[in-house]
C-alpha cells in the first residue's frame, strides 16, 4: 500500500512539473530574457535539489547491523 503512495505521489508532482515548467519558464522569458530565465530555473533546480537532500532521511540500520547473503536469505525461507 505504502508502495502504491509513493508512486502516486511522484506521478503527481511529475504531472504538476511537466504542465508548469514551460509555463513557467515562458513566462520568465517573457518578463526578462531567455538566458535570464534559464538562469532563474536554474539556480530553482538547485535550491530544490539542495532541499530534497537535506529533508530526505536516510533509513535506519537494523540493531544487528548484519547484512544477509542472498544464499543464507534463501535457506532461511524454506
Amino acid at each position: 500500500m505504502k508502495q502504491s503512495t509513493r508512486m502516486g505521489l511522484f506521478q503527481s508532482l511529475y504531472s504538476a512539473g511537466m504542465f508548469l515548467g514551460p509555463v513557467i519558464i515562458g513566462i520568465l522569458i517573457e518578463v526578462f530574457s531567455r538566458s535570464t530565465g534559464y538562469l532563474i530555473m536554474g539556480a530553482l533546480s538547485i535550491v530544490s535539489t539542495i532541499l530534497i537532500k537535506t529533508s530526505i532521511k536516510s533509513p535506519k540500520k537494523e540493531a544487528t547491523n548484519e547484512e544477509y547473503p542472498l544464499e543464507e536469505m534463501l535457506i532461511e525461507r524454506k
